[in-house]
């Protein structure tokens, strides 16, 4: 059975890495050598600011900035001893750690091609416009940017850490972080540790976020995920909803992971398999009242069109639901994180 209503599309990734640009020719500088004096006191002035600027970090490598020129394929950086990439954050930003044998390379390199106008491998130092550092207003999320701290004592703010691909290194950074976070008397409330994604979750006040955006191994630092849609725009009386019709037997389902569910809704609790709970400690599974999204969000997904439904007075389900809470929507001090929730779902109603 078709379910036209669900539209669903897969996120494709920022850039490949390794696939150089159409019609663009590598660039060359006309003046070899002068290129090469201008990028070697860029890469010290870098390297003055990472001292005076960033603190902690799981080791002593420093965290490089590269801006490549806009259309440069991304440069093989791994070719120089002692440096991995970490973070490709756009078309034209890499990030990359460098251990004294890598910044030793660097400035072996810079300072040749500002000698001769020549250098091994130049085409990949040609591709860079700019050395820099990760700033704090760069570990910014999006909504930290727009909002700004809260106006509280303390708050909850939820962290990335570098996504490394060594285990070892990974757990590494974790728990220097942690320790990091302890001594500074930030409070840990839950983390998420997997090979793509490092997240913890601290409650802290205004001084030590401060310092946390100063912080080697912080990626991004943004305020926890909430939403604001409110089912204020349906203002039709719940109790005059007609009925509606039976489910198909053969109908398909399906499990919606937002903030819970009312299971005694009129158009929805004949329609209910499951709804289950998935945040620490209570694990409860209603929605919020006051608000209802993730009772919302169900509706539009057996339903499709609700608008319509309640002009024709005519409400046909497509779909068996399942419900996981995932989320609080009230507000509410939440302190785990919905991506650990929303894995837990997964797992638990797959095996269901």
């Amino acid at each position: 059975m078709a379910h036209q209503h669900l539209h669903l599309s897969r996120d494709e990734p920022v850039t490949d890495r390794h696939r150089p640009q159409k019609g663009l020719q590598p660039y060359k500088p006309d003046d070899p050598k002068g290129f090469g004096t201008g990028l070697r006191q860029n890469f010290d002035r870098m390297l003055k600011d990472v001292e005076a600027l960033n603190i902690g970090g799981f080791d002593n490598r420093r965290l490089i900035k590269i801006t490549l020129r806009k259309g440069e394929m991304m440069p093989q950086l791994e070719a120089i001893r002692g440096v991995e990439i970490v973070s490709q954050e756009d078309r034209e930003v890499i990030l990359a750690f460098a251990d004294s044998q890598g910044v030793s390379e660097f400035e072996a390199r810079l300072t040749t091609l500002a000698k001769d106008g020549k250098v091994t491998r130049e085409q990949l130092f040609f591709a860079i416009q700019d050395f820099d550092h990760w700033r704090p207003e760069d570990r910014l999320g999006p909504a930290l940017k727009v909002e700004g701290t809260p106006n509280l004592d303390k708050f909850i703010l939820d962290v990335e850490l570098w996504p490394l691909e060594g285990t070892v290194h990974r757990q590494q950074m974790l728990k220097m972080f942690e320790a990091w976070n302890i001594e500074n008397g930030i409070e840990i409330l839950d983390r998420l540790n997997q090979p793509s994604l490092i997240l913890t979750k601290v409650r802290l006040d205004k001084a030590q976020a401060e310092k946390l955006l100063s912080y080697r191994d912080v990626r991004i630092v943004d305020l926890p995920p909430r939403q604001g849609l409110s089912t204020e725009i349906l203002l039709t009386d719940i109790q005059t909803l007609p009925t509606p019709s039976a489910l198909d037997s053969r109908a398909g389902s399906i499990t919606v992971l937002d903030s819970g569910l009312n299971t005694n809704h009129p158009a929805l609790r004949d329609l209910v398999g499951e709804a289950a709970g998935f945040l620490a400690p209570n694990r409860d599974s209603d929605d919020n009242p006051n608000n209802g999204h993730g009772t919302f969000v169900s509706g539009l997904a057996v339903y499709g069109d609700v608008e319509s439904c309640l002009r024709s007075g005519s409400f046909v389900p497509n779909l068996r639901l399942f419900s996981g809470k995932v989320f609080n929507n009230d507000d509410a001090d939440q302190t785990s994180f919905v991506e650990k929730a929303v894995d837990d779902a997964v797992k638990y109603f797959n095996a269901q």
